[in-house]
């Protein structure tokens, strides 16, 4: 998935996205810091993060994380690596960052990692579950973040793109808050899911906030949009005629955190 690829690879407008779905969001607490919440990460060691991106996920954990602690992050981008090792060296953990496609095998040892963490992202790669559960220590804990198959459903009617068989949607089908929990549980004997409900709001005023986040998602949510390509003049004009019609959109955003434990 090429565009996928570059869709990700370019932190700072990453960054920026990321900014932006706080501004329109309605749950105030960021999605990371609130389903961390429950984690003891007092005395960890070791920490794996499974497309690490640029380190938003990577950062918090590291907050939370004592001193010198090896954080360890796998990434398809080689570009992220820079962003990644700045900010969690700057919260004084140790950081790692590894170039890998990631299929079915993790290239580490056997229980080496108290926790295993992975953010939007194991519906890339959901076979790698099983091997989780090998490179994490029997007392160690798998978090994992993920969307429900009824997300961004606002910028289906905004836009009047039909969302049968959309990349988005084949991809909420590996792995989704609908059938992570059964995924999980052939790998692990206790696995426990916390909802994070939100939704983001756009009004009228926000149109070039919408416009630039539907851009953003357009080649995850149909491959047959391009990177950082203009937005097609139909969609611009459908979604201003939904704002004149409606005065909002509003984009479903109710995501799950997956606690997994006792690994098989």
């Amino acid at each position: 998935m090429p565009d996928l690829h570059h869709t990700y690879s370019n932190p700072s407008q990453h960054e920026a996205i990321s900014a932006l779905i706080r501004r329109h969001s309605t749950h105030l607490t960021d999605v990371r810091q609130a389903t961390l919440e429950p984690l003891d990460f007092s005395d960890e060691q070791e920490i794996l993060d499974l497309g690490c991106g640029f380190g938003f996920l990577a950062e918090e954990v590291a907050r939370r994380s004592p001193p010198g602690t090896r954080i360890v992050g796998l990434d398809a981008c080689q570009s992220n690596q820079r962003t990644y090792m700045h900010r969690v060296n700057a919260r004084d953990c140790y950081a790692e960052f590894h170039q890998a496609q990631l299929h079915d095998r993790l290239p580490f040892h056997d229980h080496q990692f108290d926790k295993v963490m992975s953010s939007y992202s194991l519906y890339f790669f959901p076979k790698i579950i099983a091997d989780v559960s090998r490179v994490l220590k029997p007392k160690g804990t798998f978090w994992c973040l993920t969307h429900s198959e009824n997300s961004f459903a606002g910028i289906f009617r905004a836009t009047g793109i039909d969302p049968n068989g959309t990349t988005l949607a084949k991809l909420l089908c590996e792995f989704s808050t609908e059938n992570g929990e059964n995924l999980l549980s052939s790998h692990f004997e206790r696995v426990e899911r916390s909802i994070y409900r939100n939704v983001l709001i756009f009004y009228r005023h926000d149109l070039a906030d919408f416009l630039e986040y539907l851009r953003f998602k357009l080649p995850l949510i149909d491959s047959r949009f391009k990177h950082d390509a203009a937005l097609p003049p139909n969609l611009v004009e459908k979604s201003m005629a939904f704002l004149d019609r409606y005065g909002r959109i509003t984009i479903e955003k109710d995501d799950s955190a997956f606690y997994c434990r006792r690994p098989r």
